[in-house]
This record gives structure tokens, sequence and C-alpha cells, in this order.
């Protein structure tokens, strides 16, 4: 009963305590080592160990001769450092392009395409078997990794005793790809992760009566108590950009060429003066609007592979501008890259040459634990007790760095796309077949800037309600930062942003917000923070046992009670993100209701935004759902002609989650208490032979995909589908019980 949330095997180790003595030891192991791109020894995977350990004594005790007698404090270190240039090779080895294929691909990734879709093609495309070579192994996925681990030891009395002590785990990788390994193996992503770990216990021993007339009815007794807490902490990102997110999707600078053009524009436009009054003036013609010339390249430093290939296509249509680089859509169009893209795959299966992980994640995990176990022998009952407290705390957050400077170029500029017909602001200066011509001010609309343009006409040094045009791809990425858009900016345009426990800029939380935090938030500026809280799962469970005899009969049995509680907010309705209403909530007037339908249950209706009782469809009881006459039904779908059942609404304007989704929705978690009995017992049935059976009872904690993601609810897809891919987390799942018996 003292092992519980596990359904497999534990492991439980114990090192000695403190030495008078001192020794330890050191070992060093090698297969061979990288030099240039082979690996020289006795095999091609270059694995290198270096272990150590050393223990001794900090204050030992002397005998009256002076000779030292134990150690009352002592010391134990450990660790080892580790290097290996391909930790899981693949039997047989990987392929490659060869050395001087790679580089001329590298250098010149494009080619014309002279089909009559034109445009370019990829380089990579060409290569045939005869241009691969044979690599022992998997490139650019070595691994290196340092584990320390140490203690005290403190005798502080006869019967007592105190252990302090810790870990440090340090992990570099790079993150082997198969998409990456033929032509981009450079490129595959790092992960540095951390873990340390500290703990403190103390251990109680009770002496045995050495009166053999009247010796101790308890024996052999102690207890301890020991207080711990572990933290992980995890970044994976691209080596050279790391936490630089600009980087990931910068290919060079982009300069466009814009002119005034006059459009014929059937509908008469009325003029105003500079109070936004009507003048009773109207204007009618041609009326100017801003339209590319040029879309000029220069490529940048920070990706050079990637700047190759808008280099190469810029070269490829020099002399031809018109319909391939006289906007960025044409650029786009026709297969050259700007900031943001990454180059097409080839063949649908290998990331091209220089293609940069669009993906930098932080994960921090931590844990404290308290604990406490005795045990003690009692006559012929061997008694054990115990009980543990845990607390997690865990983080997450990530980005999709590329995007986002698809993301900047779509914001900026929106509050400009309107002509001002504001008296003063526009002048006739030509005509067009007899008709007035009309060069227009850009207008200035208030409602539709976003705060990305204001933060970075900040940065810029502009006007914020100026009406200068950004040019946002001729800026390099050293004038905007994350921090400049807001979250809903990154979460409602497609998701750029996941995190928890983090801002939308990845900077930690400080406190744990609530779900009503989460959705009404804001900061000086009236835009939503979004703080998504971290999750903080607390687990306790105390056990009581005994093996005992019983002539020939060996029993063992003990309970376990294992508390779990998940600490966050559910769905009130897991089939609603919205409140609804239940049979006993509404006038049902005329209508007849089924005897079976109870007032608690949940009423579907055929028109959401207009419920009422003569439009009942439906009713569910938890997971039973009913049709309209009270026949129970299995298929829920058949409630309405969209497949998708419609509940009466509390309010039936809630129908845009992003706009309408609140604290109202959620609930808290409801702890669960689960009570384990263990019970066993044997007896020999011969000199060879033994019969035993157990029956137990075991509890585990969901392992996963159980956090409240509030973000993934905010931005739910079209279909009921997870912006960021899966499925949704079930923030209600409960801890499982299973039963296992044995006979023997």
């Amino acid at each position: 009963a003292q092992f519980g949330d596990a359904t497999g095997g534990i492991v439980n180790i114990t090192t000695r305590g403190a030495s008078k003595e001192w020794f330890g030891g050191i070992e060093y192991l090698t297969s061979g080592f990288k030099s240039g791109d082979d690996v020289v020894g006795l095999d091609k995977y270059g694995f290198n160990l270096l272990g150590w350990s050393v223990s001794g004594p900090i204050k030992t005790r002397k005998d009256s001769l002076g000779n030292k007698k134990d150690a009352i404090a002592g010391f134990f270190f450990s660790g080892e450092a580790k290097h290996e240039v391909d930790p899981r090779p693949f039997y047989g080895g990987d392929m490659k392009v060869n050395d001087e294929l790679m580089t001329e691909l590298q250098e010149n990734p494009y080619q014309l395409n002279l089909s009559d879709a034109g445009g370019v093609v990829t380089s990579a495309s060409y290569v045939t078997a005869d241009d691969l070579e044979e690599t022992p192994f998997r490139l650019n996925a070595s691994r290196k990794s340092l584990n320390l681990a140490g203690k005290i030891d403190i005798t502080t009395s006869k019967t007592t005793s105190v252990t302090v002590g810790g870990s440090f785990d340090y992990r570099d990788a790079n993150n082997y790809s198969r998409n990456n390994s033929l032509y981009n193996s450079d490129n595959n992503s790092q992960t540095i992760d951390r873990t340390w770990r500290v703990y403190g216990r103390f251990t109680q021993r009770f002496a045995n009566s050495t009166d053999e007339e009247n010796p101790s009815l308890i024996k052999d007794a102690y207890i301890n108590f020991q207080v711990d807490y572990s933290n992980y902490n995890a970044v994976t990102q691209d080596r050279r950009h790391q936490d630089n997110l600009a980087n990931y999707g910068y290919i060079g600078k982009f300069t466009t060429t814009r002119t005034q053009i006059y459009e014929p524009v059937v509908d008469t436009a009325l003029v105003y003066d500079a109070n936004g009054n009507l003048t009773g003036d109207t204007l009618e013609g041609f009326f100017s609007n801003w339209a590319t010339l040029l879309y000029e390249y220069e490529p940048g430093d920070i990706n050079p592979l990637l700047a190759n290939y808008t280099s190469n296509y810029y070269d490829i249509y020099a002399n031809d501008p018109v319909g391939h680089w006289d906007n960025i859509e044409n650029v786009q169009s026709f297969g050259g890259l700007v900031n943001g893209d990454a180059p097409r795959n080839v063949y649908d299966m290998w990331n091209n040459i220089g293609t940069v992980s669009n993906g930098y994640s932080v994960q921090d995990l931590s844990q404290f634990r308290v604990s406490a176990q005795g045990s003690a022998s009692i006559k012929d009952h061997s008694l054990k007790i115990g009980f543990e407290y845990e607390q997690r705390n865990d983080k997450f957050y990530s980005v999709a760095p590329r995007g986002l400077w698809t993301l900047g170029r779509g914001l900026v500029n929106a509050q400009i796309q309107q002509r001002s017909f504001q008296e003063g602001t526009f002048t006739q200066e030509i005509w067009i077949d007899g008709v007035p011509a009309y060069l227009l001010d850009q207008a200035y609309n208030g409602d539709a800037h976003n705060t990305f343009d204001k933060n970075l006409r900040a940065s810029l040094g502009m006007d914020e309600q100026g009406t200068n045009w950004i040019d946002f791809d001729s800026y390099g990425p050293d004038v905007w930062t994350i921090d400049m858009f807001t979250p809903d900016e990154l979460i409602s345009n497609g998701g750029y942003v996941n995190s928890f426990g983090y801002d939308h800029t990845g900077k930690k939380l400080s406190g744990n917000p609530t779900v009503d935090d989460f959705f009404t938030k804001q900061d000086e500026n009236g835009d939503f923070l979004r703080e998504n809280p971290s999750f903080q799962p607390i687990y306790v469970a105390g056990f009581i046992q005994d093996k005992f005899a019983f002539d020939d009969l060996i029993f063992n049995v003990g309970i376990r009670i294992d508390r779990y509680d998940a600490n966050q907010s559910v769905l009130k309705d897991k089939y609603s993100l919205f409140p609804v209403k239940t049979l006993g909530e509404i006038s049902t007037g005329s209508i007849d209701v089924p005897d079976n339908i109870g007032d608690d249950f949940v009423v579907y209706v055929s028109d959401a935004s207009n419920p009422n009782a003569n439009d009942i469809v439906g009713y569910r009881d938890g997971d039973t759902w009913y049709n309209a006459s009270g026949e129970e039904i299995q298929d829920p779908s058949v409630l309405h002609s969209s497949g998708v059942p419609n509940p009466w609404l509390v309010d039936p304007n809630d129908d845009q989650v992003f706009d309408d989704l609140d604290g109202e929705s959620f609930k808290d978690f409801e702890p669960q208490v689960n009570i384990s009995p263990r019970i066993a017992f044997s007896f020999p049935i011969s000199d060879e032979a033994l019969f035993f059976a157990h029956y137990d009872v075991l509890t585990q904690r969901p392992e996963g995909n159980n956090r409240m993601d509030l973000i993934s609810y905010l931005a739910f897809g079209a279909g009921g589908t997870n912006i960021f891919g899966g499925y949704f987390n079930n923030p209600a799942l409960k801890a499982e019980q299973t039963i296992d018996y044995e006979l023997g």
C-alpha cells in the first residue's frame, strides 16, 4: 500500500551513509573522436564518457586511542560527462548529398522553370541517386550531457540523522529530423534542458530495550520526514537565433516603390468638412489610389542560404520586373521568398536547403513534495504508515517565429486603407477623357488601428495617427519585437503563440491568474492580457499496512487513500462552451413534455438564436440523449440538420467564442478521493511449492492532456478544431482505478 499512483514497476534507490574513510574512482570510456566530417576510432558514433565519484568524512569521532571510530558527518559526490556524435544510429547508416553538389545547391538553389507555368523550381529536385553518398552516422544529431549528484549525511545523535542533497542534470542536443536529413541537417533544432533537485530528510530511530526480561513491545521503529523540490527547464530553438524571434524568418530588405494612379469610380463620393459634417458637395470621376511599381531586394546575412533563393530569383528575372518583382504578390507567386517564407519542400518529403525551424519553446516544470513514513514491529505484526503531499507547477511557452513577419505585414497600415474626402485633403490636377481626376490623401480610421502598428510607429519615430505608409519589409529585424503585438493579435490571426504560466512575450507570470482574469484583465491601453494560468495540480495520499503470520499463513493487508485535485477550472457543461438552460429553467407553455424527462435535463432547440418551447428538438441528461418524444437516441447529430445539436443557451446572443466566452462557462474542479485496499496472503503447500493470492485496487492520476487550455478554447476553430493541432485537453479527467488480482 505504500506505493501508489503507478501501474508499473517501482525503483527505490538507497545510497550508503557517511563514511569514515575516503574513497573514490574515475573512469573514461571512448569509442572514437570526430575529425572533420568523420569519426576516428572503434566505431563511427563517437561515444565518450567520463565518470567519477568521491566520498569521505567531514567530521569524525575518535576512540580513546585517537583512531577514527565513525563519521559524524560525511559527503558523497558523483558525476559523469558524456558526448555522443550519434546517440541513436541507424542500422546501415544514413544518406547525404555529396559535398561538392551541396555547395552548388546552396549557392544556386533555384533554376528557371522552362514549362508553360513559368517561375522557378528548386535545384534540389534534380538530385539523383548518383549524387548521394552514405554516412555512418546521422548528421548534426550530436548530444552532450552532464550529470551531478551529491549529499551530506549528518549523525545528529545516536538515534537521529539528517541528510541533505541534490542533483543537477544538463543536456544539450541537436534534434535529428528525418525531413531535414538529406538537404537541411545544419538546421536541426537544439534542445537544452536542465533538471535540478534538492532534498532534506530527517530520520528518527527508536532503540529496542536491552532488558531480556522486559523486552520492548515495539521494536525496530523508525520514522522519517522528507522535503524535496525539483525543477525541469527545457528550451527548444534554432541554435543560431535562439530567442531572437525576428531573425527566424528574415531573408533581406525589400523596398517598395509606389506611385499614385487614377481609377474610375462609379459611385459619387460625399465631401466632409474638418468636423466630419457633410458639406453638400460631391465628387465624381477618377480617384487616385496607390499602386506598387517595384519591389526591390537586398539580401541579408542572417539567413544567407534563404537569402540565396530570392537572390537567385531576382537574378533570373533581373531584366523582367513586370509580373515578377513589381510587387510582393508576384514575387511569392512565381517562387521568390519574402520575409517569413520558407522554400518549398522537395517532393513533399524533404525540407529544402536553409529552411529554419519554425519553433521556439520554453517548458518549466517544478514540483514541491513533503512525505513521511514510519515503521515498527509489534509482536508478530510489521506495521508501516505514511503520507505524501505533492504540488506541481507546470508552465509552457511556444511561438511560431517565422510567421510573425507575415502577421506584422498584415497588421501595418490597416488604418490608412481608405481615401479621405475631407475638404483640403484632395485636389483636382488633371482631366482624363474629359472627366475630372482627383488626387486624394489617405484617411485615418482610428477604429481599424491595431496596437502593433501603433507600437511600430513609435519605434520608428512616426506620428501614431499619421497617414504615412510603413514599408514593413524595408526594415531589418531590429525594429520590432514580439511585445509589440497584443495577445489577441497573436491568437486570433492563426495561433502564433501558445502559453500557460507565461505571458505572450515569454515572461513568467507573477501569481496565478484566475479564469476571470483571462477574459477580463486589460493593460493601460485597453488590450486584453490573456494571462493563462499555469497548471498546479495537488496530490495527497496516505497509507497503512500490516504484515503478519498466522500459523503457516503470511498476510499482507493494507489500505491507501489518494486525493487528486486538478486545482483548475473546468467547463460547467462539457458539451457547450456557453451556459445552457435546463427544462426547469424555461417556460414550457402548452407543450407536452415526456414523463421521463427531468427538470435538470438540458434542452436542445432547432434555432439557437431564437429558442422557444415550440422549437424543442431534444434533451440530454449527462451523456444520455433523447429526442423531443423522450426516446433515447445514440446519435445526437440527428437533432439538427447541420449535425451539431443546438442547446438552449442562457444568452442566445452568445455565438462567437472569441468575443462572448467568459468565466460564467466554468466551475471549479471537484477533488477526487479514491480508496484502494490491498490484500495478499501465501502459504506453503509442500517443500517445493507455495500458494499465493493477492487482490489490489490501483489508482493512477491522469498522465497528461488534462490541463485547462483557455487559449485553445478562445480560438476555437471551425468545426471544433484546435488551432494548435491535435485534440483539445480534457481538464475534467479523473484518476483511474483498476483491479489487479492473481492466484498461483
